[in-house]
């Protein structure tokens, strides 16, 4: 008897609370808390996935929380060899290109370079052509291979140059071919008259040495621009056969460049 009486108090007194409580806080406080529950909610929602976001996406977020991409990871642009070759006074020359990253692998044969060949020279022209978000070089790069026969044709027989650089659309410049680069060793080769080997400007063995920049160049985004690369080589006396030789042709950023 005594604890049902006291339950019975205990439950109108607890009923008396709710009443208090309710009638003392307005709606307005209640809804004010239930909308700022909410925008937190939403807020650690956008947080989180904006975190998710800048994890996915190179370059990360700024200071500010935008999401943005480093110019270096920016691809520079587009670097595309012509197909077709144009190979003169070969006896079996070959050329084939195999693409990487913002660039091509070359490798070129001359063919038979023994008196069997009685041409001049030997001259493998390959068309190049760029389309380039900002300022460019062109660098050249090889490997050196191993030719143990002295007899045989070595690096230093190999001319190469650039030629015919030029805008494939309306534009001030396409850039400039960078010297000793800027020949043609078809026509600049001389006679060395203790070896009587052929020389040129520029051969393989400085590309072997230096990994030069041929070329620099502005921003050509629309228009673009194309050149040859000229590589060229005299049959003499050399050991029968032939042998095969690649160099990487790459697309770089340049630093600042301003058509004169």
């Amino acid at each position: 008897m005594v604890f049902s009486a006291y339950r019975s108090n205990h439950a109108a007194e607890a009923k008396r609370n709710r009443g208090w409580t309710s009638s003392l806080v307005p709606a307005s406080f209640k809804r004010m808390v239930r909308s700022t529950a909410i925008r937190r909610c939403a807020l650690a929602i956008f947080l989180a996935c904006a975190l998710v976001l800048s994890a996915a996406i190179p370059g990360g977020t700024s200071a500010a929380g935008t999401l943005v991409q480093k110019q270096e990871d920016k691809p520079i642009g587009d670097i595309i060899i012509h197909p077709n070759p144009v190979i003169s006074g070969s006896i079996g020359g070959s050329v084939s290109f195999v693409p990487v990253p913002n660039a091509f692998a070359v490798t070129f044969n001359f063919g038979e370079l023994s008196p069997m060949n009685q041409n001049l020279v030997v001259t493998i022209a390959i068309t190049v052509t760029v389309r380039v978000s900002r300022n460019y070089q062109i660098r050249l790069s090889m490997g050196t291979p191993s030719i143990p026969d002295p007899n045989a044709i070595q690096l230093t027989d190999i001319g190469i140059g650039i030629q015919n650089l030029q805008l494939l659309g309306p534009g001030l410049c396409a850039g400039a071919i960078q010297a000793p680069y800027d020949n043609n060793p078809a026509t600049a080769m001389t006679i060395n008259p203790t070896t009587f080997r052929a020389t040129y400007p520029t051969t393989l063995s400085n590309v072997d040495t230096s990994s030069p920049i041929v070329i620099r160049g502005p921003s050509l985004p629309s228009q673009g621009a194309s050149f040859q690369v000229i590589m060229v080589a005299a049959p003499q006396f050399f050991t029968p056969g032939s042998t095969s030789f690649t160099f990487t042709l790459a697309l770089q950023a340049g630093s600042s460049f301003s058509c004169l």
